[in-house]
């Protein structure tokens, strides 16, 4: 397993660059955004820790999705990610999020090269909420991010990348004083530049396969529960990632994440 160093996102976008145990692994989704607002000065504080994998067992289109080169195998992680949002207008709010990842591939990989890394993403947004009947609140967030990827192998070889991501998510949120669910569906363009490097993996330049694959367009959805207390909630959120541009580009497909949010508004405590 190959993590790889990432900082990303000036908005509400989930991704997170990764490396993998036998092949890499250059995206993964993050844990998802659904702040749940309601009106001026709400203000919610998540912290958690995630995991990212590839689900290779799911038939799409014929064929499995985000398949690795042949002899790839294992490609979680683990990580942490906090988020913070405030809401300073009615129907307005924005948010910054960071998540961080490790890992490092298994000594007793059937390969004479091992990799390791970590990523790092730190993303902001802002959108518009309101809410609607039955308890439900919509909103819809613009996404930006920005970043890196750095992973080393212990041949001394290594690659490094800049990221930039652009894109939307609405979603929609159930909420009630002890128990919230909804989902979100994202859309945005990944892109890959300042490629450079030596690493290579089954004789193929790295740096050559990303300068190859450079641009990807993301769908991406994604599902949120809390349960708890009216200001402490539990959180678990689900997310998923469908290359539309590439299903066989290098990826992870899944993140799930566990943490707890609190929630509650700013203006009240005055």
């Amino acid at each position: 397993m190959v993590v790889i160093r990432y900082i990303f996102k000036i908005s509400v976008v989930t991704c997170t660059l990764l490396f993998a145990a036998c092949s890499p692994v250059y995206y993964s989704p993050t844990a998802p955004v659904l702040s749940g607002f309601e009106k001026k000065g709400d203000l919610s504080i998540t912290a958690g820790a995630g995991y990212a994998d590839k689900l290779t067992t799911v038939e799409f289109l014929n064929r499995e999705p985000n398949v690795p080169a042949p002899s790839g195998s294992n490609t979680s992680l683990e990580g942490a990610d906090f988020s913070i949002a405030y809401s300073p207008f009615d129907h307005i709010g924005v948010h910054y999020n960071m998540t961080y990842f490790y890992g490092s591939e298994r000594e007793d990989s059937r390969l004479n090269e091992r990799y390791s890394g970590n990523g790092l993403f730190h993303n902001i947004g802002i959108g518009f909420y309101e809410k609607l009947e039955g308890n439900i609140i919509w909103e819809t967030y613009a996404n930006l991010g920005i970043g890196n990827v750095d992973i080393e192998s212990n041949a001394g070889r290594n690659l490094n990348a800049s990221i930039s991501k652009l894109g939307a998510h609405t979603g929609l949120l159930y909420k009630k004083r002890s128990f919230e669910m909804g989902g979100l569906l994202s859309l945005s363009r990944l892109k890959y530049s300042s490629i450079n490097g030596s690493l290579e993996f089954q004789n193929v330049s790295q740096a050559e396969y990303l300068l190859d694959n450079d641009a990807h367009l993301l769908l991406e959805p994604a599902i949120i529960v809390r349960a708890g207390h009216k200001n402490v909630k539990f959180q678990f959120s689900l997310a998923n990632s469908t290359n539309l541009t590439n299903i066989d580009f290098r990826q992870n497909n899944l993140n799930a994440s566990f943490g707890v949010q609190l929630a509650f508004n700013a203006m009240d405590i005055r």
